[in-house]
């Protein structure tokens, strides 16, 4: 029988090997190479989507820090209310706010609730990329718990703020019903509930915030300070400066300091 393996075919057969070899380890090396700088990429776009949603966090913590230095400011305000409707009171003329000019309304309002959404984008354009895949799983949960407490803040503002037009046919003056009287102060009930409650969310989520480390920081808060008692609106949305018009000098969120002014959660009823 002739010998299929002869010496020439060896070698010949060695040398096929060798550069099948070489192919494979070059298309392995490319694939590594690729792997590599895709998940560079991929770090890169995470860390761009982290700073964004930081920027974004810093917004929203100024919403936040807003809701609790007006909530004595508007349980104060539901207060007053109530005590005159069960005085019986007809003239509330002066008593009312003027309309807003920036909103370009003439409705005079009793009791003008908070109401400024929160910013989403970013986090939500960050889970639609897939940009927070790279990040630590458990500050994605903390982020997703978060994000779902701004809806609810949402949803609670848009509650707060129906309810608040409630009230505003008070403006008119008059006698008050008895019927009329109960459900007024119904109202007042509910709302104050809202406020609180709002509040208390406001609080823990600014707490959320310090333990995953995007509080914001001193420089960022001082420069945020600086432009409220400087009357700077194009600051952003929160507008304090504007609102001491309708909520008075009750609250300077100017010398705003969490940890001091802050209600704690125990005595907002």
């Amino acid at each position: 029988m002739i010998r299929f393996f002869t010496p020439e075919r060896r070698k010949t057969a060695g040398h096929l090997l060798t550069e099948l070899g070489i192919v494979v380890a070059g298309v392995l090396i490319a694939l590594y190479a690729q792997q590599l700088d895709s998940d560079r990429q991929a770090k890169k776009r995470g860390a761009a989507a982290v700073e964004l949603i930081r920027t974004e966090m810093f917004s929203n913590s100024k919403l936040q820090m807003e809701r609790i230095a007006l909530h004595a400011c508007l349980r104060d305000r539901l207060a007053t209310i109530a005590t005159k409707i069960a005085r019986g009171d007809t003239d509330w003329a002066a008593f009312a706010y003027p309309p807003d000019p920036t909103r370009m309304t003439t409705i005079r309002r009793i009791y003008r609730s908070v109401f400024r959404p929160y910013n989403k984008d970013a986090f939500e354009g960050a889970v639609a990329s897939s940009s927070l895949d790279v990040m630590d799983p458990g500050l994605q949960i903390s982020l997703g718990r978060l994000y779902r407490q701004y809806d609810l803040a949402d949803a609670l503002q848009r509650e707060e703020y129906a309810l608040a037009t409630k009230l505003d046919s008070l403006a008119v003056g008059g006698l008050i019903e008895l019927a009329d009287q109960r459900q007024f102060l119904g109202t007042i009930a509910l709302l104050d509930r809202s406020n609180s409650l709002a509040t208390i969310m406001a609080m823990q989520n600014l707490s959320t915030l310090q333990d995953i480390g995007m509080y914001p920081t001193d420089e960022q808060l001082r420069e945020w300070k600086k432009s409220v008692a400087d009357k700077d609106l194009s600051t952003g949305s929160i507008n304090i400066a504007r609102n001491r018009a309708f909520y008075g000098d009750c609250v300077d969120p100017s010398g705003f300091d969490f940890e001091k002014q802050a209600v704690s959660q125990r005595s907002i009823k």
